[in-house]
């Protein structure tokens, strides 16, 4: 979303073990984790993508994963102007702006404003990420599992 970054956290037994069993062990990667983090980025984008509204549903995107074996990250993206007042909703507005620059003129705060509509759920872990939460859990659970069986036979 345009001006920051949300980030889900899923705890799995093991996990942070696992964390510091690959950095010492200078593993490049973990593909059990990589392929388990891209499916649930997949299932994040969909899940977002079927709750938004407008034109704000195509902006949604996967953008892969990035980051090596002790750090990785799935990136879903909006791109969409809309997308963070959709999702947190907007009480401050600009009068006697012009062009692209939306922060010049006077700021007001309207009564209501636009209420928030959480169609990614960043705020109460709702909506997108609470309906796929237990899906992405799931994989990771797994995930974790090969990749400790994977480093305690030293195959790949």
């Amino acid at each position: 979303m345009p001006g920051g970054t949300a980030s889900v956290k899923i705890e799995v037994s093991g996990a942070l073990q696992l964390q510091k069993a690959l950095r010492i062990l200078a593993e490049p990667d973990a593909p059990y984790l990589r392929a388990a983090m891209t499916q649930g980025g997949q299932l994040l984008d969909r899940a977002a993508s079927s709750r938004a509204k407008g034109g704000i549903a195509s902006a949604v995107q996967f953008a892969g994963v990035s980051g090596k074996a002790n750090g990785l990250r799935a990136l879903v993206k909006v791109k969409h102007p809309g997308a963070k007042p959709m999702e947190f909703g907007r009480t401050k507005y600009y009068r006697g702006w012009t062009g692209r620059k939306q922060r010049s003129g006077t700021a007001f705060r309207a009564s209501p404003g636009q209420r928030a509509q959480p169609f990614i759920g960043i705020k109460q872990g709702n909506a997108a990420i609470g309906a796929v939460g237990p899906q992405i859990r799931e994989l990771f659970t797994v995930a974790v599992e090969r990749e400790w069986e994977r480093i305690g036979t030293g195959g790949a």
